[in-house]
């Protein structure tokens, strides 16, 4: 197959902040697990963050687009994407916000790479309706 190479991704987290700190560290803030579990569907969440592993000694494109399936097929998207450029390093880390990060159904959201029409899953979360812990 011609065109560019997709990066091949290690790993994605889902959470609700994700900072660069100035000391060199990375907060990750409500780290959730496989599911989101939210009082109402449809609904919003101010902020949904995710932190893309990727692996950084295989050949990536500078460029490409993250996207979102939602459980009726819907594609939210594309959110672009800089890859940084890495040497002598095994893996990159790309975080993304999407602020609001709006659901219209429960199931299961896949998080998508895509590039000159090809596209691959990065990996799932479920959102399920549910009362939340007091």
């Amino acid at each position: 197959m011609t065109g560019k190479p997709l990066p091949r991704f290690k790993y994605g987290l889902v959470c609700d902040e994700i900072r660069e700190e100035k000391s060199n560290k990375t907060l990750i803030v409500g780290l959730y697990g496989s599911k989101i579990i939210v009082p109402g569907i449809p609904g919003i969440m101010p902020k949904l963050c995710f932190r893309l592993c990727f692996d950084a000694t295989r050949p990536y494109p500078e460029t490409f687009d993250i996207l979102i399936r939602k459980p009726d097929g819907k594609v939210d998207g594309p959110f672009p994407v800089n890859a940084p450029r890495l040497t002598d390093e095994e893996e990159g880390y790309i975080n993304i916000s999407l602020v609001p990060f709006m659901f219209g159904a429960e199931g299961s959201y896949d998080v998508l790479v895509s590039n000159e029409g090809r596209e691959a899953k990065i990996f799932s979360f479920r959102v399920v309706k549910g009362t939340l812990p007091a």
